[in-house]
Formats: C-alpha cells, sequence, structure tokens
C-alpha cells in the first residue's frame, strides 16, 4: 500500500463488502437443510460476550484513530507549478517525470501498523459473521416456531399494557379520585336541582303577581266585605286587600300602584270586593267611581223598610241588595243623631231602620252603597234632624230614637197623613198610663217581625230569630212595656210632626173599617161596640 491517504476509501469498501457477504450468508442459510450436527443460539451469546472489545465497532473505532494519525504525520505536498509547453520547432514539450518523495522510517512504521489493524479487524469481522451465519444454521424448526411465538407474544404485550398489581396507595389514591368524582356529580346535580326548584318557584310567584292584576283563573262568587272608615292610602288598601285574602303578592300590588300613580282619594264605607275583580277593579270600586254615567231616579215612599229599599235599590241596578244590608251593618257611618249605642244595642235587628229619610234619589248605574245610604242620611239630617226637632223632642222627654220609633209605628198605622195626629194621640195616652195600659198591641210591629224581619234573617241566619226578635218588637207581647226597640219602618215628616206635636186627648184605642176610615174610643166596651158595629171582628 504505497499511498497512505487512501485508507479511507479502503475502510469505507471494506464495510461495503462486509454487508454484501453478510446479505448473501442470509440467503444461503435459509436454503440450507437443516441438521442436528450444529450448535445451539446459545454458542452464539458465547462467541459475543468472548469478543468483547473487538467487536466491529471498537475495531473500527481504533482503526480509524491510527488513520488519524497517519495523516497527520504525513507531509503535504505543495501544489506544482503548471508545466509550460515548450514549442521548439515542429517538436512538442515533454514534462519531466514527478521527483519521488522518499519516506522516513516513521511513516513507513506507522503505515505497517495500521495495515496489521486493518487485517486484524477484517479477521475478526469475518469471524463474527460465520459464528452468527453458523448459529442461523443450526437452528431447527422448532426453534423457529418458539422463536415465532416469543415474537409474537412480545408483540401483543407491546399492544397490550401488562396488568400491573395495584399497590395500597394506588388504591387509595384511585378510591379518592372515584369519591372526588362521585362528590362533583352529587353537587352538579344539587346545584341542577336547585336551579330547577328556583326557576319553578319564580315561575309561579309570577303566574301569582300577575292574577292579583288580571285575575286570570280567579272566580269567586263570595264577596269579601271591606270597611274604610277613614281616609286611607294606596298602600294601607292594598295591605287591607291583602289581610282579607283578596290579593296574595303586597310588595308586587305596592309596585304596580305606584307604577300606575294611583292618588290617595278613597271613598269611606263598607265596599263588597271579590278576587277576580283584579287589583285595578278593586281600587276603583274603592275610589267610590261609578260603572257608567248613566244615572236613575228612584222614589222611596215613607213606610218603606230598609229590606224594602235594598230591594228596590237592586230592582233598578244601582247595588246588590246584600251590599246595601251588608254596608249598613258593618260601617260606621258619623252622624250625631246615630250614637255608637244604637249599634250595640243587640235587641235591634236592623239599628239604621228609620234613619233612611224616604224621598225620591238620582242615583248612578253602579252606585257603591255607601253612597246611596250616605245621601239618604244627608236628607234625614237636612229635613227632620232639625233644631226644632231637638228642641221639642227634649220638651216630650224623648230621645231621638224614640221619636223615630214612635214616628215609625204611627206611619205603617196611619192609612194617610190626616189620621196620624189621631193616633198620635192615642198611643201617648197609652204610653203615659202604661199601669193601665202597659202593651200599645200596635197590628203593625207583628206585620213587621212577619214581612220585614223574616226576610232579613234569610239573608242573616246568624243573627237570631224570629222569637227572639219577637222578644223586642211585638207590642203584644208581655216582654216589654211601652215602645219596641226600634223603628219598624222609614217615616214621614208628617209622622214625626204628629210625634212632635201631639195633641191631647181622651182616646185609648182606634181601628180602622173595610174603608180605611179611623174609629176612636174611650173604653175597652166602646171599642168592641164599635168593631162588631162596623163589622170588624179582628
Amino acid at each position: 500500500m504505497s499511498n497512505y491517504h487512501d485508507y479511507d476509501d479502503l475502510f469505507a469498501s471494506y464495510e461495503r463488502r462486509s454487508i454484501a457477504k453478510k446479505t448473501d450468508t442470509n440467503h444461503s442459510l435459509a436454503d440450507k437443510p437443516k441438521s442436528a450436527g450444529y450448535t445451539s443460539s446459545s454458542s452464539y451469546s458465547k462467541t459475543k460476550s468472548a469478543s468483547g472489545s473487538h467487536g466491529l465497532g471498537a475495531v473500527k473505532n481504533k482503526a480509524n484513530s491510527f488513520v488519524k494519525s497517519a495523516k497527520e504525520k504525513v507531509p503535504k505536498n505543495k501544489t506544482p507549478e503548471k508545466s509550460q509547453k515548450k514549442y521548439f520547432g515542429n517538436s512538442s514539450y515533454e514534462p519531466a517525470p514527478k521527483k519521488r518523495v522518499k519516506k522516513s522510517a516513521a511513516v513507513e512504521e506507522d503505515a505497517a501498523s495500521v495495515n496489521f489493524h486493518y487485517n486484524s479487524t477484517k479477521s475478526a469481522a469475518s469471524e463474527y459473521s460465520h459464528e452468527r451465519n453458523a448459529d442461523f444454521a443450526n437452528a431447527t424448526k422448532d426453534d423457529y416456531r418458539k422463536k415465532y411465538e416469543r415474537l409474537s407474544n412480545e408483540r401483543s404485550r407491546a399492544a397490550k399494557p401488562a396488568r400491573i398489581s395495584k399497590s395500597a396507595s394506588d388504591k387509595a389514591g384511585e378510591k379518592s379520585a372515584k369519591g372526588a368524582r362521585s362528590g362533583s356529580f352529587k353537587k352538579t346535580l344539587i346545584f341542577l336541582v336547585c336551579v330547577i326548584v328556583a326557576t319553578t318557584a319564580m315561575t309561579l310567584i309570577s303566574i301569582s303577581c300577575v292574577n292579583d292584576i288580571l285575575a286570570i283563573n280567579r272566580h269567586s262568587e263570595k264577596a269579601v266585605t271591606l270597611t274604610i272608615d277613614k281616609q286611607v292610602d294606596t298602600k294601607t288598601v292594598i295591605k287591607m286587600l291583602k289581610n282579607n285574602h283578596l290579593i296574595k303578592n303586597e310588595l308586587f300590588c305596592n309596585l304596580f300602584a305606584k307604577f300606575k300613580g294611583y292618588s290617595d282619594n278613597y271613598e269611606t264605607g263598607v265596599f263588597y270586593l271579590k278576587q277576580d275583580m283584579g287589583l285595578e277593579g278593586m281600587i276603583m270600586a274603592l275610589k267610590a267611581t261609578n260603572q257608567t254615567d248613566e244615572t236613575i231616579s228612584i222614589n222611596f215612599p215613607e213606610g218603606f223598610s230598609i229590606m224594602d229599599i235594598a230591594k228596590k235599590l237592586e230592582a233598578n241596578e244601582v247595588c246588590k241588595a246584600k251590599n246595601f244590608i251588608d254596608t249598613l251593618e258593618n260601617y260606621d257611618f258619623d252622624y250625631d243623631f246615630l250614637p255608637k249605642s244604637l249599634k250595640a244595642d243587640k235587641r235591634k235587628y236592623q239599628y239604621m231602620e228609620g234613619y233612611l229619610f224616604p224621598a225620591t234619589y238620582e242615583f248612578y248605574i253602579g252606585e257603591s252603597p255607601s253612597n246611596v245610604i250616605k245621601k239618604m242620611l244627608d236628607a234625614f239630617k237636612e229635613n227632620v234632624y232639625t233644631d226644632e226637632f231637638k228642641t221639642k223632642a227634649e220638651a216630650l222627654g224623648y230621645t231621638t230614637d224614640e221619636v223615630i220609633t214612635f214616628a215609625s209605628i204611627i206611619q205603617r198605622e196611619a192609612a194617610n197623613s190626616e189620621q196620624m195626629g189621631d193616633i198620635a194621640s192615642v198611643l201617648y195616652n197609652r204610653l203615659n198610663n202604661s199601669g193601665t195600659f202597659p202593651r200599645l198591641e200596635c197590628d203593625s210591629t207583628t206585620d213587621f217581625l212577619n214581612k220585614d224581619v223574616k226576610a232579613f234573617l234569610k239573608l242573616y241566619p246568624d243573627k237570631g230569630t224570629i222569637d227572639y226578635f219577637a222578644l223586642y218588637y211585638n207590642t203584644y207581647n208581655n216582654s216589654f212595656d211601652g215602645l219596641p226597640a226600634g223603628a219598624i219602618c222609614n217615616a214621614s215628616t208628617d209622622a214625626v210632626e204628629a210625634v212632635l206635636n201631639v195633641e191631647s186627648s181622651p182616646y185609648y184605642y182606634f181601628f180602622h173599617d173595610s174603608s180605611s176610615e179611623i174609629h176612636l174610643a174611650t173604653t175597652l166596651y166602646e171599642f168592641e161596640s164599635l168593631k162588631n158595629q162596623y163589622g170588624v171582628n179582628e
């Protein structure tokens, strides 16, 4: 090997030949028949382990180091100058032959060392390849099958991760993670349930609030009596509606009323409200605004009782009869001729009887009962309860209620106003001689019980019975002396004047014949004779 620069190419060439030979050997082993004389695969392992550092990779590395060392010691030749062609006539110039450089002894020694290591490497590689090929050649069919199964198992284990036994800490971690997941699920479920419940509650509250205003799906046949006896504001009215179960959401109704800007000009009186009216309908009813602008003129004749008045108001669509009676029963009207003691007197079937002045009135259709009653009380105060009335009643020793009760009996007993003076004198004489005539014995009081009181008790059965009120109104009854507990009708001014201006007379008895003519008597015998004379047996 004369050129030291060719060692790199030489080693690369050897590597290519070794790979090619290795490939040819493998092909040749596959074609050879298998025999029992070959060594097992364990010889391959022993050979490989015995080679140790003389393996192919180690030899290659050592050879490379020697080559590199040799290259460094070889002197670099200077590039020769280019030859110039010299023409001498027709003959060409021939360059002189290159001068050979004589190698030193050190370089020759290094080159011999490189060749030795190269040959050693080549011999080791050849031996290694031969032993490996022999190992494959000695393999039997069973060895191939076992090896195939082993490789298959290895691939299966690579595809499926092996089951690893879990330690106590791993199990505890998994249990903790599972518990965390379970706790998270429970929290999520609780949150969703809370959201559903809250949404449902808000929906129901919203529906209830809307129903308070519009009264959707609220049907109530029974009216609730609401009494306003003094000036109140809207907030107080809404609280009263809440307390009477007419609305359900007081706060929302207050907000709605504030939004609508309701004024506080509410009428005093007794009002009859239902849930199906809605908040706006109830507010309008409490403001005494009439349902229409249509009016009607109604005349109440003298001698009409409260029941008669109530029926006529309902017949003319002014207000309901029961609403009218309820207002009389429950509302405290502020008039000085209606003292508190009148309402507190449990003997009275209706303490306002006699104070609703009979006259002709103009009412709105659908007017509130309290307004109707106020109009009639105002008329009583103007036409009856005058200063003259007070003076004369005091002179006679009668209270206002006694005068009214006295006048109501005269009103029902007299066929006309001309007879009122005579009847007043007879009753006055009997009242002033109670020892001889302890009872008035007037048919009008029994008629009142059978007609008016019975009709009243049908509406208010809890007020008592007919027998109870008979104890205080039936002037044939021995349970009391003098006037009944209260008036039996609403008398005219003529009847009141007959009481206040009673004239003295000797009569203690009277009756009417079939033509309504009045007949007076001083004694019982005279009274019975006159009845027989005019054919009056009752």
